[in-house]
């Protein structure tokens, strides 16, 4: 009865997280915003790339005519002059549909209005808006997957997301060989805050196990290179030592660490740990496996 009652109020809130309005022909739209995106923007002429914060998206969705309008507030592009910006660009009357529980906006060669400067071609365009609603304690949070990819006059590749912490929850699998190892659990959560400034992302693994009767901790990645890749983000590195109650634990070493991150799908990551503090000093190999429809669960 209690999980019945979450997902009921959690579905109220969905609901309520856009505006729903209908014009005058009784078309029903609903309209979200997404006020805090970066723009990793790519100049496919010079290879020059920048990131730019404070980009905005408005999406209204027509219901009844399967018709999509996206408003892009804030956003620049790399130049000689060091950016030039679009302060608004419109677009309107996209195709829409739902694809696996994604809301994809999708269309080519779109013509974008400027509201100062002559009209912008968009050569390609894809917004993704994962909906999900997330526990935290006794409330609940709007966290949905988010991305958007498109090409401005055949020169600028862009590519957004959310700028707020990502949580994602998912499959996380741990194998030693000495002593033999096989554990499996959906009790672990991640949390990736990205520096764009610095391209790092601060990885926090909570409730991290990687055996049975191991004590659940929270373990602390810092300062992770990131490249962006399409609509990922991905990293690498090959030996971190990690934070855990604040403190760094040299005896915890993290190696051969890789991961991706699509900002509307899912999460992949694996990593080696060697605790020195485990009899043996035995060798686990942990792979994650999340995406925006997991929840946290139990051992597996």
């Amino acid at each position: 009865m209690k999980r019945f009652l979450g997902l009921f109020l959690a579905a109220v809130m969905l609901l309520s997280l856009g505006s729903c309005d209908t014009s005058s022909n009784n078309d029903t739209i609903t309209e979200q915003q997404f006020p805090s995106c970066f723009a990793y923007v790519h100049d496919l002429s010079t290879g020059v790339n920048a990131i730019y914060n404070s980009v905005g998206y408005t999406l209204r969705l027509n219901y009844s005519k399967a018709t999509a309008d996206v408003t892009i507030t804030g956003l620049r592009v790399p130049d000689q002059s060091n950016s030039y910006s679009y302060p608004q660009l419109k677009l309107t009357d996209l195709p829409w549909s739902i694809e696996k529980g994604v809301t994809v906006v999708s269309a080519r060669n779109v013509q974008a209005s400027s509201a100062s400067a002559q009209p912008v071609m968009l050569s390609s365009f894809t917004l993704k808006v994962k909906d999900r609603i997330i526990t935290s304690g006794s409330s609940y949070i709007y966290k949905p997957g988010f991305s958007v990819n498109y090409t401005i006059d055949g020169r600028y590749s862009v590519f957004s997301g959310n700028t707020d912490t990502a949580v994602m929850y998912g499959i996380t699998t741990s194998t030693c060989e000495t002593p033999f190892v096989h554990f499996a659990t959906d009790a672990t959560a991640y949390e990736l805050s990205f520096n764009l400034d610095t391209r790092t992302v601060q990885i926090l693994i909570k409730g991290a196990r990687f055996m049975d009767k191991m004590p659940a901790l929270d373990i602390v990645l810092q300062n992770i290179p990131i490249t962006f890749y399409g609509s990922k983000v991905t990293w690498e590195a090959e030996r971190i030592i990690p934070l855990i109650g604040g403190v760094t634990f040299e005896t915890y070493p993290i190696t051969n660490l890789k991961g991706e991150y699509d900002f509307s799908t899912e999460m992949k990551m694996e990593f080696d740990c060697n605790p020195a503090t485990v009899p043996g000093a035995p060798t686990f190999h942990v792979t994650s496996d999340c995406t925006f429809d997991a929840a946290l669960g139990t051992d597996i």
